[in-house]
């Protein structure tokens, strides 16, 4: 169900008549953003692999009786740099060029590293994190020409936070966070503006039991048409980095604690926390 903000919360509307490509397109996240972002009169290339996912914000705007913009889906199930290019190269013939990529990098993979094979490990790194990184790349170069380029990237703790049984996860999470990290300092002299955004982890990539259990431990939450808000507030407020997880068990291991006491910490919801996983079918 999708719940409409836009025109609720808005003072000023930095998204308007823009073109935005949205990633993550299969979440529920990507889809309630590109929506929004749409009402605002804007372009919206939604990507992702299902295209029944894709098509779920499409369906809805079709029905909303307002002057909108539109949303573009994009099936990108990569298996070659030319896959790749052909992609681009579409959005361009849709869109011509581009003003803000979206970028939801947020895709958790849990399992115990004894159940973890050859093939999980190549899919995370030779597939998904090979591929994603060099859409990004040929996206920030397209970016440039831009006249107010901006880059907004989504990611949970997992990106600074090791996590028992999420060590797949944190293989890209680590990197999507470096290389953007790099990229923002690198760049800090041209006209290209980063957004950082935090969420929490959402119960619905999860089993309903596994969320649940993930949620009472401080790991998970649903509440996406908050965040889809903040993050449109926070990008027309100019914000550089948006942190929507405060109560979470992340925030609160990273920020105010040493490593020794995060292991401690660990040690003590590690079985809870295995539980949960284990429920995840």
């Amino acid at each position: 169900m999708y719940k409409i903000i836009w025109g609720e919360y808005m003072k000023a509307n930095l998204l308007r008549n823009k073109v935005i490509i949205v990633t993550g397109g299969d979440s529920e996240l990507s889809q309630k953003l590109a929506l929004e972002i749409a009402l605002s009169k804007s372009e919206v290339i939604l990507i992702g692999k299902k295209k029944e996912n894709l098509e779920k914000p499409v369906k809805v705007l079709e029905n909303i009786k307002k002057k909108s913009g539109r949303i573009s889906p994009v099936v990108c199930d990569w298996h070659s740099v030319s896959d790749i290019e052909k992609s681009i190269l579409i959005m361009k013939k849709i869109a011509g060029g581009f003003d803000i990529l979206v970028f939801n990098g947020i895709n958790p993979v849990i399992k115990k590293i004894d159940d973890i094979t050859n093939a999980d490990i190549e899919k995370v790194i030779d597939k998904d994190l090979k591929f994603n990184l060099i859409f990004i790349k040929l996206l920030i170069k397209e970016l440039k020409s831009a006249k107010k380029p901006s880059i907004i990237t989504i990611s949970d703790f997992t990106e600074s936070v090791g996590i028992p049984y999420f060590s797949l996860t944190n293989i890209a999470s680590y990197a999507y966070n470096g290389f953007f990290e790099s990229a923002r300092r690198e760049l800090s002299g041209e006209k290209i503006k980063f957004m950082s955004v935090r969420v929490p982890m959402s119960k619905e990539t999860f089993s309903d039991e596994c969320g649940e259990k993930l949620g009472k431990l401080g790991f998970s939450e649903n509440k996406t048409d908050l965040e889809v808000k903040a993050i449109i507030e926070g990008f027309n407020d100019e914000k550089p980095v948006l942190l929507l997880d405060k109560k979470e068990k992340g925030t609160i291991f990273s920020n105010k604690f040493s490593n020794r006491s995060v292991d401690n910490k660990f040690k003590t919801i590690k079985t809870k926390l295995l539980n949960a996983i284990s429920s995840n079918e």
